[in-house]
């Protein structure tokens, strides 16, 4: 295996702006190469996919991946252009059903791509006798990725589908193993049972040898990202946890192996699109007399990543405190104290400080509402229902081009809806009701495409006609206005 030998590890792509992103920051990193855990595209097409990848990446680099149930239907295709990339990459060798029941080198690196949970009953021997085989017994480094989680081997919404026979083979065999389908980051301790949860370390350098090892989720090929199961997340065998709780964006898991020449030693991190480090750690394999300390060989602005501050934003949620009576509210945890403002009640922040999240629903706000909240460029949701805010709707919130969800329901807000609203075309979620708005909707509401859900009609008093670009929204009220379209 060369030095620094560095690895990309990524699942749940799709084929758009972000997968792109994500591939262009694996060939910013400088990574040899690239493992995928399932879900390519969501849209079964092999060729538009593949094409995406020789776009960025080019049409010889080392690229392997295993099956997602989101690739069945189309799997026949994704193969052969699996198989034809590895007829590519020299120096590359793969053994069985690619990408469903195979293992595979590639300088130094053996690595199992597996099925396993949903395409293969044979899954569990054959990765034991995988990782029996003379190729892997020749490898320090070694891996088992596959698509498909257990419940409590991830921090959202899936169930148990793998089993915990594949799990613990990997993990006598010595071998890291990653997942993706949860779209989100997340990452074990060294434990010494994946089936009971059982710690065997909590050292930032964990020492992977025949029967201790840790697993990753890494689902923000690009995709989406989904927030986080609070009582799976706050279990004690988690290490790392990066989901849209915490402001994640798309990134990946880059594993540097054989640092700086040193056979066995070599440090991982999870960098997002915003130049996030949402973990690092260090790795040793094989037989070890001792284990160094992570900061004598991780580099030091990997590892000694700070929660970066932003203090604008600081200041704009300081002059929203004092707008809106913040001394009266309900809860005003940590509000104007010197902690990080992620700290402060009702705030989620990214790695950068940013604020992406404000939930202050059912809080006891008053006043009117300050427009400088619309220099939260980064909000994705702002949630401010249930209060008594007045005044009127700031024309500033139709800067915020990140946003996802508006609530402003049930306040004393009054005037016209500000057209520039019609530039949040990433909103997928706006709720007006409950106020006392007047005049006619803007026809640039047309424009918010990813509308699913909308609400307008309670308390409000519109006249003119519904914009024929919103009219057909299935999740809405705009029946109960009982104006015509335009």
């Amino acid at each position: 295996m060369p030095p620094n030998f560095k690895v990309a590890l990524i699942g749940d792509q799709g084929l758009g702006s972000g997968s792109r992103a994500v591939l262009r920051m694996i060939k910013e990193e400088g990574a040899d190469m690239v493992i995928h855990s399932g879900d390519f595209d969501y849209r079964d097409d092999p060729d538009g996919w593949d094409q995406q990848i020789n776009e960025t990446l080019g049409e010889d680099f080392p690229y392997f991946a295993s099956i997602g149930n989101h690739d069945i239907v189309a799997w026949d295709g994704y193969q052969r252009k699996l198989r034809e990339r590895l007829a590519r990459t020299s120096g590359a060798k793969c053994t069985g059903d690619l990408g469903v029941n195979s293992f595979c080198t590639y300088r130094g690196l053996f690595f199992v791509l597996s099925g396993a949970g949903f395409i293969s009953s044979a899954t569990t021997s054959f990765i034991k006798d995988a990782l029996a085989s003379e190729e892997a017994q020749e490898s320090l480094w070694r891996f088992c990725l596959w698509h498909h989680n257990q419940r409590l081997m991830q921090v959202g919404g899936a169930v148990d589908v793998v089993g915990w026979e594949p799990y613990e083979e990997c993990r006598k065999g010595g071998a890291i193993i990653g997942n993706g389908h949860e779209h989100s980051y997340s990452r074990t301790h060294l434990m010494d049972s994946f089936e009971t949860q059982s710690i065997a370390s909590t050292s930032d350098v964990l020492h992977v040898d025949e029967g201790k090892s840790f697993t990753f989720v890494s689902g923000l090929g690009g995709h989406s990202i989904r927030d986080q199961n609070d009582q799976l997340a706050g279990n004690p065998w988690w290490a790392a946890v990066y989901t849209a709780d915490q402001g994640a964006d798309y990134g990946a898991l880059f594993c540097v192996l054989n640092h700086d020449g040193v056979e066995n030693r070599g440090y991982c991190y999870f960098k997002d699109l915003n130049g996030v480090i949402a973990d690092a750690f260090g790795v040793i394999v094989g037989p070890a007399a001792e284990i160094p300390e992570a900061s004598s060989f991780v580099p030091a602005p990997i590892l000694n990543r700070e929660i970066a501050t932003h203090e604008g934003d600081r200041a704009e949620l300081a002059a929203l405190y004092h707008a809106t009576g913040g001394s009266n509210w309900t809860n005003s945890a940590n509000w104007l104290s010197d902690a990080h403002i992620n700290s402060w009640y009702g705030v989620t922040t990214d790695g950068n400080g940013r604020v992406v999240r404000l939930d202050l629903r059912d809080n006891r706000l008053s006043g009117v509402f300050p427009s400088g909240v619309g220099n939260l460029v980064n909000l994705r949701e702002l949630l401010l229902s249930d209060n008594r805010l007045r005044g009127s709707v700031p024309p500033a919130l139709g800067s915020l081009d990140n946003l996802t969800r508006l609530e402003l329901d049930d306040n004393e807000l009054t005037g016209k809806i500000p057209s520039s609203l019609g530039n949040l075309t990433s909103v997928i979620q706006l709720e007006l009701h409950g106020n006392r708005l007047t005049g006619t909707i803007p026809i640039s509401l047309g424009n918010l495409t990813s509308l699913i859900s909308l609400r307008l009609a309670a308390g409000n008093q519109f006249t003119g006609c519904i914009p024929v670009g919103i009219a057909d929204i299935a999740n809405s009220d705009l029946a109960d206005l009982r104006l015509p379209s335009c």
